[in-house]
Order: C-alpha cells, then structure tokens, then sequence
C-alpha cells in the first residue's frame, strides 16, 4: 500500500521543466535508511513511466551516498 501511495504521489506532481537534465532522465523514487518495502516497490515500479519518464526505485544507505547521481545527467 505505502509502495502504491509513492508510485501515484509522483504521477500527480506537476514537474517542472527544468527538473530533469534531459527527455530520457528517468524519475527515481530514493529510500535513505531503512527500506520497508523490500521487493515491492522494485515490481511496482518495473515497467513504469510516469509522462514518459521510466520509474526506478533506488536504496542509499549511507550518507555519504546521498548525492545526486552523475550517470543520470
């Protein structure tokens, strides 16, 4: 249920343009810490678009790690 609450919260944001570096950067749903949802959100997500954006789920454990990705840009 909480996996399906994120899924459709991201398809009801108005995105700016700006938002994303190019048509073919895909939205990515990032859980920090703990995961609650286990494989769930990876097969809600699998297959996905959002106003023609692939959906990914990614986990980052450590700070760290929280960053915004370079192969996305």
């Amino acid at each position: 249920m909480k996996a399906a609450f994120l899924y459709n919260f991201a398809r009801f944001v108005e995105w700016p343009r700006d938002a994303f570096q190019s048509d073919q950067t895909p939205i990515i749903l990032c859980l920090f810490g703990y995961d609650p949802f286990g494989s769930a959100l990876d097969e809600l997500v699998r297959g996905k678009t959002i106003n023609g954006r692939e959906l990914l789920a990614q986990r980052i454990k450590d700070l760290p790690d929280l960053k915004v990705s370079s192969r996305f840009r």
